[in-house]
């Protein structure tokens, strides 16, 4: 396999990067710092990290004991989205704004057709309930926010321990469908 990756670099003249995903955050601290914060998807060794500069994290629960002020509220949206980047990849998008989504969701489904012939949209998977779609909350240990999946639109309840501590797993559920 070596002489392989050195062919393909011989013939090209660039460097393989195999199986690696990674997406940057930036999250504003209380004392007003910034920390970039990259996630890290290792797909051939199936392994997600985040990295702050030299520190790598291998859980969330890692990365909030290092840094407790990440699970206080006012940070709950940089939490969903760091959950989100690390358990999903980037295959999921975070709904922001739950009444644009709606309105969005509901265009796509009165006007009934696909992007093109070949890929389909959340049209064709539904029609799913999207009224339950609203901003981050937490009840009691779960942390519940709502992504589309990017290629399809697909929407998704996605409920996570909170605070990181609580360990557990990151579920991605998809909305019930309409009745």
């Amino acid at each position: 396999m070596g002489s392989r990756l050195s062919n393909w670099q011989a013939a090209t003249g660039e460097p393989l990067i195999k199986d690696e995903i990674m997406s940057t955050i930036t999250w504003t601290r209380n004392d007003g710092t910034s920390l970039r914060l990259t996630v890290k998807e290792d797909t051939e060794r199936g392994r997600t990290s985040i990295l702050t500069g030299q520190d790598s994290y291998g859980s969330l629960q890692a990365l909030a004991s290092a840094f407790p002020e990440l699970i206080e509220a006012q940070h709950r949206d940089t939490y969903c989205e760091l959950c989100m980047q690390f358990h999903g990849g980037r295959r999921y998008q975070r709904i922001d704004d739950p009444d644009v989504f709606r309105a969005a969701y509901r265009a796509l489904l009165e006007h009934g057709e696909t992007a093109n012939d070949w890929l389909p949209t959340a049209a064709d998977f539904g029609p799913f309930d999207v009224t339950e779609i609203a901003a981050p909350r937490i009840a009691g240990k779960t942390l519940t926010f709502y992504v589309r999946d990017i290629r399809f639109g697909v929407p998704y309840r996605v409920e996570a321990p909170w605070p990181a501590e609580a360990g557990g797993p990151v579920r991605f559920l998809l909305l019930p469908l309409m009745e």
